[in-house]
């Protein structure tokens, strides 16, 4: 993504014709208005003649010019031949009314598309209608001339070349979720040469090579490149070349990345450039590639990070997939603790048993003990047997979330269950044994409970055989596209509605927000934004909270001593002087832009900034 300069704008129609929200982002050029084929802004009903009118673009100002249509072109009410229009006006083309809107051009291009009814890896039908749009962006043939000159620096132009260096950076910048260069001998394994992320499956792999295989013995290759895809779950695209003389080769993009059914071209100029470099093979056994990261499976709802951040985590989960040592998983609230727990459990040899959590703070500490141990029924009048999570859990993995939220009184229980590796159910005669392994998860700091006196040392030692710590979202911010482009999928197929995508600036400010709140935190924006956007449109920064945009508002707030100072007057001053002094390092020094950003006249600043004293 390139970030457009602070002088270039576009503009942005927008209305509600006969029921439906119309919105078309307008760039420089010429724009036919009209109910015709071939209208770049198409508006069908009554009084809207098939040629209306013509909007131009240039320079950031905008124009209008009726073409003779039958019922008029109006500006702000008013019947025109030819005029300019700016922010705030509004046209009628007939009965149909749009707003002019300014706004950056990086709010008309979109970061990630969302293809409605499609979920990830099902084939895309090209012909679906879409509502018209006026030269959108991501209509646009993907530009990849940037990432060809970078391939060819570091594959032809440098003295060592690094394939894998390479492949990494062709599969990061077209969004692929794994690339793999395989050399495909006809019989026996594929050999990968260079492979990085979530290559391609050992069937899927030999079915690619057999159908170079294919292609080979009918001539198709000769000594050329060629390419195409494989639709399927995962999607593939791939170039192949087949010298003559030589064995064939294949590259593979896994994922349904954008532009993936344009993306032969690039393939095949990546693919030339691999041979040139001669990479050195390095054979990988088919049956051991995975989508996941290597050893780990994961639930549909988890989103698997490539950060360095969490890659660590998923290093460390390797390591504890066998035995039964207890694990104690850290973190702040909203990072995917439970989502860990999970992994673990699905990727260990107990992945057939079950998985039972239990959250220790939202349980009342008299409940909590016959939640965990089970309970015999005669108690108490009333009461019947029932089973504790210990007993629900055997065969499995038994997670005990926020334990230091756990009573002292109940620790020592615990304790002894775990060191026992029995449990004495309420009301029971005789204890019976478990069959568990512990997982614990906690947003608190234990050693400082330990130090308070309000969690047990000795218990600390049972439950945290190996501590794991999830990095929260500001320290893996290389993850926040995905986890943004899994929740727009996930809640536009929940509600049914048709979501274009999210536009580059929008991504951009979810991307730079602190998110205090972590993924959790996340998931709650996007959904939100799903929920608000427009049927066919994208999510755009106009959308975003505010503590999205600005989140130094809530940080301004914060500093103000309001136990000391509770002066209304002063402390509105406080604030403007420093939200004043905000939007014009934002703008820099741009008293207009600052303005805008505020929400007052460039009048009103000024005003306001002799007052409060600011030059």
């Amino acid at each position: 993504m390139t970030d457009a300069t602070e002088n270039e704008c576009c503009f942005r129609l927008t209305g509600e014709v006969e029921g439906r929200l119309l919105s078309y982002d307008l760039v420089d050029g010429e724009h036919v208005v009209g109910a015709g084929n071939g209208c770049e802004l198409a508006i069908t009903g009554p009084g809207v003649s098939r040629r209306h009118a013509l909007l131009s673009v240039a320079d950031g100002v905008m124009s209008v010019r009726d073409l003779g249509s039958r019922n008029g072109t109006y500006v702000n009410g008013r019947k025109v031949e030819e005029r300019a229009v700016d922010e705030g006006d509004w046209i009628g083309f007939g009965p149909a009314v749009l707003y002019v809107v300014r706004i950056h051009p990086d709010d008309a291009r979109v970061a990630i598309p969302l293809h409605p009814g499609r979920r990830r890896g099902e084939g895309r039908d090209d012909t679906t209608a879409v509502e018209p749009m006026a030269r959108r962006a991501d209509d646009e043939p993907p530009s990849w001339v940037n990432l060809l000159s970078s391939l060819a620096a570091g594959l032809i132009g440098a003295e060592h070349p690094d394939q894998a260096e390479a492949l990494e950076l062709l599969r990061r910048e077209v969004r692929a979720d794994g690339a793999c260069l395989t050399e495909w001998g006809g019989q026996g394994d594929p050999v990968v040469l260079c492979a990085c992320g979530s290559i391609v499956e050992g069937e899927r792999l030999a079915a690619l090579a057999a159908e170079l295989g294919e292609l080979t013995a009918a001539g198709g290759a000769g000594a050329n490149v060629t390419s195409g895809r494989l639709d399927g779950e995962p999607p593939v695209a791939w170039a192949a070349a087949a010298p003559a003389g030589a064995t064939p080769y294949l590259l593979a993009l896994t994922g349904d990345f954008p532009h993936r059914r344009a993306a032969g071209a690039l393939l095949e100029a990546a693919l030339r450039m691999l041979l040139h470099s001669a990479p050195e093979p390095v054979h990988i056994d088919p049956g051991r590639l995975t989508l996941s990261p290597p050893g780990l499976e994961f639930s549909p709802r988890h989103v698997v990070g490539r950060s360095a951040a969490i890659t660590a985590v998923y290093a460390q989960l390797r390591q504890l997939l066998r035995g039964d040592i207890p694990v104690l998983i850290t973190g702040e609230t909203g990072v995917g603790k439970e989502h860990v727990a999970e992994t673990l459990h699905a990727s260990s040899p107990r992945a057939r048993g079950p998985f039972v959590a239990v959250n220790c703070a939202a349980i009342p500490s008299d409940l909590l003990e016959a939640e965990l141990f089970g309970i015999e029924s005669g108690v108490a009048t009333g009461v019947t047997a029932r089973k504790g999570k210990f007993q629900l859990a055997r065969g499995g993995f038994l997670f005990l979330d926020e334990i230091g939220d756990m009573s002292l009184e109940l620790q020592a229980k615990l304790l002894r269950a775990l060191q026992q590796l029995e449990i004495h159910p309420l009301g029971a005669r005789s204890p019976e044994p478990i069959d568990v392994r512990i997982i614990t998860a906690t947003n608190t700091d234990l050693q400082a409970l330990i130090a308070g006196n309000r969690f047990r040392r000795d218990l600390y030692y049972r439950v945290a055989g190996f501590t794991v710590h999830v990095p929260p979202l500001r320290a893996r911010r290389d993850d926040i596209p995905a986890f943004v482009e899994h929740f727009m999928r996930l809640y536009a197929e929940e509600i049914g509605k048709p979501v274009r995508g999210i536009t580059v600036k929008a991504l951009n400010a979810l991307a730079a927000a602190p998110w205090p709140g972590n993924v959790r935190e996340l998931e709650h924006e996007v959904r939100r934004l799903v929920y608000l956007c427009p049927e066919n449109q994208a999510i755009d920064s106009t959308m975003l909270s505010a503590s999205v945009l600005y989140p130094s508002i809530d940080e301004h707030l914060a500093e103000l001593d309001l136990a000391s100072d509770l002066d209304l007057d002063a402390a509105t001053a406080t604030l403007e002087r420093k939200l004043i002094a905000a939007a014009l390092a934002r703008t820099k020094g741009n008293r207009s832009k600052a303005a805008q950003l505020l929400g007052i006249s460039r009048n009103g600043l000024a005003l306001k900034m002799d007052r409060l004293g600011l030059s």
